[in-house]
């Protein structure tokens, strides 16, 4: 995706959360922008759209739904970011959890969520634990 698409996935969900915010696909638009601001290096911004859609994806979906957890994931990307590695480490943990017995090990979603949980580890001083896990 080249940067003028992710300004335009920005004005869309803008425009579309303005009339549509309790939208059953709410969660997945406010995903989407916050996605396109963590790649565009808008850490802040990322970091509210991502917190409120981890909350819209609990409410909508669950806390153990692959939108959620994938919110969940995201928002630790942006902790990571901005060096806040032990709350990285602390969401990453539980969401580990849910993520293996939602969809299991041996799933992309889950190995994606362990290297991260595993880096946060090791940039948090944890060397001993996230060896295991990487």
């Amino acid at each position: 995706m080249q940067l003028k698409q992710y300004d335009e996935a920005l004005k869309f969900a803008g425009d579309f959360l303005k009339t549509n915010a309790d939208h059953r696909l709410a969660p997945d638009v406010k995903y989407v922008a916050a996605e396109s601001n963590l790649f565009l290096k808008k850490y802040p911004e990322a970091e509210a759209q991502l917190k409120r859609a981890v909350e819209l994806g609990t409410k909508a979906f669950g806390p153990n739904d692959l939108h959620t957890l994938r919110s969940c994931n995201s928002l630790a990307t942006v902790y990571i970011q901005l060096k806040r590695h032990e709350e990285a480490v602390s969401l990453l943990k539980a969401t580990v959890a849910r993520i293996e017995a939602t969809v299991g090990f041996e799933n992309p979603d889950t190995a994606m969520i362990l290297a991260n949980y595993g880096s946060s580890l090791m940039e948090s001083g944890q060397l001993q634990e996230a060896i295991p896990i990487l």
